[in-house]
């Protein structure tokens, strides 16, 4: 694994290291959202299903951006 990042660097792959930032951010931005949701008095029923259902799609797209990473690490290590 240590050996890897080096060889990572010298081909150029710094879309890992974005992949892996962007991931980091939609998976931070999925729980922030799903931390906050509570039914209130405030809350009406659209807000917390768009609320949840946002929050899911952040935690999906970092699932399949962490997929794509761990393919991407495959290939550079095959090399």
């Amino acid at each position: 694994m240590v050996r890897m990042i080096p060889r990572m660097y010298r081909k150029k792959k710094w879309r890992i290291i974005v992949l892996w930032i962007l991931s980091s951010l939609f998976m931070f931005g999925g729980s922030m959202i799903a931390g906050q949701l509570q039914r209130t008095v405030g809350t009406n029923d659209t807000g917390f299903l768009i609320a949840l259902i946002l929050s899911l799609i952040f935690f999906l797209t970092a699932s399949l951006l962490w997929i794509s990473i761990a393919l991407a690490l495959r290939e550079v290590e095959e090399d």
